[in-house]
This record gives structure tokens, sequence and C-alpha cells, in this order.
């Protein structure tokens, strides 16, 4: 689908030939293309003020947000000490496919959990992964998290530490797929255990 990109004039600016002409060759080039209809027209001109707070709902597709587990039950559990799926009820902790096939779409994410080390001086890791074919997937390296079972500094001196772990992060691409998994590993096999998990991810036009 065509976008069609509009140089708008705004209070104190400059009115030159140069935008207008650039307007039109974006509505021609569309035109031509025959791509211009219901969803990247605006038929009324209808935007959010047009309408009462909270009378527009966005719809969600079931693909777009993952919840899994809860406490005193139905934890994921690894002594990998590499990435492996988070797991829940049998259920991979994945959202998707969303379309970034468009160069002004971004995908937010956010995810929550618990996470539990049960073994003094060893780290539960947790991160995001990406895969445009819902097969080979690699790490969204800055999402990673991390919880260590200290071993000196009383009181933290402990070989069972729980925590709560949240990522929010922005996503860019240009593949018509994309999915997004939440991956665990330990640091040297011992076992480290995630629950009440949530994964929720939003399309959104730059």
């Amino acid at each position: 689908m065509s976008r069609v990109v509009q140089k708008e004039l705004f209070e104190g600016d400059v009115a030159t030939a140069a935008n207008v002409n650039s307007t039109l060759t974006s509505w021609n080039s569309a035109a031509g293309a025959g791509d211009i209809g219901a969803d990247n027209f605006r038929e009324e001109g209808l935007d959010v003020r047009s309408f009462a707070v909270g009378s527009v709902k966005k719809p969600f597709a079931a693909t777009d947000r993952f919840i899994g587990g809860a406490l005193g039950g139905g934890s994921f559990s690894t002594t990998s000490a590499v990435f492996v799926n988070v797991v829940m009820a049998a259920t991979t902790a994945q959202i998707g496919p969303f379309d970034l096939s468009q160069l002004n779409r971004r995908l937010v994410v956010h995810a929550s959990l618990f996470g539990r080390m049960v073994t003094a001086g060893e780290v539960l890791e947790v991160e995001l992964a990406q895969s445009s074919d819902n097969i080979s997937y690699t790490s969204i390296s800055w999402t990673l998290r991390a919880l260590r079972a200290r071993v000196g500094n009383t009181p933290l001196a402990q070989a069972d530490i729980e925590q709560s772990f949240t990522i929010a992060t922005r996503i860019a691409a240009i593949n018509a797929t994309t999915y997004i998994r939440l991956r665990a590993r330990t640091s040297g096999g011992a076992t480290g255990t995630i629950n009440c998990v949530s994964l929720f991810g939003e399309l959104y036009n730059k």
C-alpha cells in the first residue's frame, strides 16, 4: 500500500513551491499505482478529537498478547546455559506476527515476569528475541535482564532470590512478519524459574 506524505504548512513556516510539489508528487505516485483506498484515505476527515473519550477502542488480535503462569503454580524452569524459549503450560511465550514492512512503523513491546534463582552465586537471565520466519530467532540484546543470587553482602547471602522483571522496548524493522519471544538461561546449570509472564506488542505509525 502506498503512503501519501503531505508537506503541511505550520504557523511560522515559509510556504514554498517545493513543498506543494512534493505533496502533489506523493499523491500522483500513489494514485498512479492504484493504491489509494480505505486504508490511506479519510473520506470524512474524522480524527480522535471528533469522538468522546473512551468511545473508540483499538482492536487487538489474540496474537498481540501472551499471558501465562500464576504465583503458586504453573512456573517455567530451566537449567540451560544457553537461551531457551520460556514455555508456560505447554505454550511458548510468544507474540506476533506483526507487519513491520512499512518503514514508518514501530513495534512497542512490554514484558513483565517473576523470576527465581535457587542457587547462590548463579544468575538467571531473560531477554526478548525476534524472528521473521518463526523458526530462527536472534537476541534483542538491549532487552537483557539478570537476577543473581548473591554469595556475600549479608543479608543478601541467600541461595534463593526472587525478583520481578520488566522490559519495555521499541523495535523497527522491514519484515512483513515479525515474531517476538521471551527466552531465559542460567549461568552455570542451576535451576532458574519464571512465572507470571505477560508479553504484549502494539504497532505504531511514526
